[in-house]
């Protein structure tokens, strides 16, 4: 789909999202180029029924730097694209975010509250 929206349709950007449960598909489909932009936790308490969730988005100039690391093929293989998600960190850049955000969000809304 992705080949199809940016070689056929001319998109310049794919976006989407999901919830969090389903973490190892965002990560897989960073190897597509698909970049977090941003996660929305559910706050409010009159949402329960809202589940977290993070979008992504696959820019064309990015889709054409993998086409190019790929000999000019955006999927080379099924054995190729397997072994890339064995490689996979531990820890997904979405996983690092939410915990950075954890960290430091507090401490940094208490200061800026506080001015």
């Amino acid at each position: 789909m992705t080949d199809y929206a940016f070689q056929k349709m001319k998109m310049k950007v794919i976006g989407g999202g999901a919830v969090f449960k389903l973490r190892n598909w965002q990560q897989r489909m960073e190897l597509f180029g698909y970049k977090l932009l941003y996660v929305k936790i559910n706050n409010n308490f009159l949402e329960k029924k809202t589940p977290n969730t993070h979008y992504v988005s696959c820019n064309y100039q990015d889709y054409l730097k993998i086409k190019k690391q790929r000999g000019g093929l955006f999927w080379d293989s099924l054995k190729k694209v397997k072994a890339r998600i064995k490689k996979l960190p531990k820890i997904s850049f979405r996983d690092r975010f939410i915990s950075f955000l954890k960290k430091n969000e507090e401490k940094y809304y208490r200061e800026i509250f506080s001015l």
